[in-house]
């Protein structure tokens, strides 16, 4: 699954009902998970590198930042198609 849905791929067939609910059931399972770690200060070690979209990510919060914009890009792109249909 990872290898059709990582970075610089595209759509190449829908989407199963089954599929769509695995990956929200993935999306959503950690969520909870990560705010006990965050709050527990679990992420204090982090590798530092720079995105494909330019972010530089030094700590956890540069990942929530830039988890943040990536998501609102996929909205914006959402938003933009839904235009057409």
């Amino acid at each position: 699954m990872f290898n059709k849905y990582q970075s610089g791929t595209k759509p190449t067939e829908p989407v199963s009902e089954k599929e769509a609910a695995e990956l929200k059931g993935l999306l959503t399972s950690f969520i909870d998970l990560t705010i006990t770690d965050f709050k527990k200060n679990i992420f204090m070690t982090y590798k530092e590198r720079t995105t494909g979209i330019g972010f530089h990510l030094s700590s956890i919060n540069d990942a929530f930042e830039c988890n943040n914009y990536h998501e609102g890009m996929h909205l914006g792109y959402m938003l933009s198609i839904r235009k057409f249909v």
